[in-house]
C-alpha cells in the first residue's frame, strides 16, 4: 500500500513528532511518501526508507499554485490513502478532493474548532476532548486514537 503523510506545518512539536513517527513506522511495512512545504525544519528526521517531497510554492492555505501544486504530486504518485494531520493540510486536501478520488484519512490534534473535520468522511481524533469539539453526522466515521496508540 502506497501511504501517502501530509502535514502543513512547518514548525517543530507534538503534532510534527507523531507525524513523524508514523511515517517511519508505517514505511517497515508500505511505502511512504511525506509531503511537506518548503522551509520545513523537521524535513531531516524521517527514515531513509520514507520518500520526502517538499512542496516550492508559498505555503498559505489560499495560494492556488500551492493547491495546484499538491494536486500535481499526487496525480504523480497515485496513493493509496492520503493521511492529513491538522486542519490546513485536510483542508488544502478537502478542495482537491473534487479532482482526485483518493481515500483521505484526516487527523484532528488538538480541540480547536477546525471546521473542515465536519466536512470529511474519515477522521481520527488523538483524544476524547478533540473528539468532542467535532460536529457529528450522519455517514461520518471517527475514531479516537489517543498518542497515536490503537
Amino acid at each position: 500500500m502506497h501511504i501517502l503523510q501530509f502535514m502543513a506545518s512547518e514548525e517543530w512539536g507534538g503534532a510534527e513528532k507523531t507525524f513523524v513517527d508514523l511515517a517511519n513506522e508505517l514505511s517497515k511495512k508500505h511505502r511512504v511518501t511525506a509531503l511537506l512545504l518548503k522551509k520545513t525544519v523537521y524535513h531531516n528526521r524521517f527514515h531513509r526508507r520514507v520518500r520526502v517531497i517538499e512542496t516550492t510554492s508559498h505555503s498559505t492555505r489560499n495560494n492556488p499554485l500551492l493547491i495546484y501544486e499538491i494536486f500535481r504530486i499526487i496525480r504523480a504518485l497515485q496513493p493509496d490513502l492520503i493521511h492529513t494531520h491538522g486542519g490546513k493540510a485536510a483542508q488544502l486536501i478537502h478542495r482537491l478532493s473534487f479532482f482526485l478520488k483518493n481515500n483521505h484519512l484526516a487527523t484532528k490534534h488538538n480541540v480547536r474548532k477546525g471546521r473542515i473535520f465536519n466536512k470529511l468522511k474519515y477522521v481520527s481524533v488523538v483524544s476524547r476532548q478533540a473528539r468532542d469539539s467535532l460536529s457529528p453526522r450522519i455517514g461520518w466515521q471517527v475514531r479516537v486514537i489517543h498518542n497515536g496508540i490503537v
